[in-house]
């Protein structure tokens, strides 16, 4: 088992502000696993190995620094590994599956369109305080609960400052995870609001093949008789 931990980040601390991996998850080289923030700039943490993410250290909102402990990875040994062992076995049941299809489909059919399924990402997101030119506001609405699903720019409380009161609208789509504000608290810029899980679009790979070509029908004209 591997501890993978905060790199150096050039700040004393930074915020957790997206998971990007679950427990479970199989990771490649340099895989991004979660998303920092810190007074200076915003950063991608990636990993430095493969492996198999085994439990996440962090949750969304800590303060991390250098040397803390952010996730657990399972090392994934070749040949040895009971989770390449599953992988396998999962790819030769497809295979078996799928190879009767195709070879009972027309030539022309598999060449004409080959495509992978489609892929989707799913991460989760915390909706901060925007600048609300003032140092602080009470919350005197909120107008969405766990599992609302958000549209760009929905409006999800209502806060009021010495100077106005104002809708603070969802910057980002998705399914609403957790209210971490309520009725009456007092909120400042940047601090987090909601833990929005944003699902990415499904892309689908596809590769459009020109048709086969067919050699051409030569015609003959049938030989008309002549009238006398």
């Amino acid at each position: 088992m591997t501890e993978i931990r905060v790199p150096d980040i050039g700040s004393d601390s930074a915020d957790v502000i997206e998971i990007l991996v679950k427990p479970g998850d199989h990771l490649l080289p340099e895989q991004s696993i979660v998303v920092l923030e810190s007074d200076k700039a915003s950063m991608e943490v990636p990993v430095p190995q493969g492996g198999v993410v085994r439990n996440i250290a962090v949750k969304i909102g800590d303060s991390v620094k250098l040397g803390d402990l952010l996730l657990q990875l399972d090392d994934v040994v070749a040949g040895s590994s009971a989770d390449v062992r599953e992988i396998q076995k999962e790819l030769q049941r497809v295979s078996s599956v799928l190879a009767p299809e195709a070879s009972s489909a027309p030539a022309s059919e598999v060449l004409a369109t080959t495509a992978t399924a489609p892929t989707a990402s799913e991460t989760i997101q915390l909706v901060k305080v925007p600048d609300i030119g003032s140092d602080d506001a009470d919350v005197i609405e909120v107008l969405v609960k766990v599992g609302d699903v958000l549209r760009l720019e929905q409006p999800i409380i209502v806060l009021e400052s010495a100077k106005a009161s104002m809708e603070v609208p969802s910057p980002v789509e998705g399914t609403v995870l957790s209210v971490l504000v309520k009725l009456g608290d007092k909120v400042s810029e940047h601090v987090g609001l909601l833990e929005v899980s944003v699902q990415a679009p499904a892309v689908t790979h596809a590769k459009e093949l020109p048709p086969i070509a067919q050699a051409p029908v030569r015609v003959d004209a049938a030989p008309v008789a002549s009238v006398s």
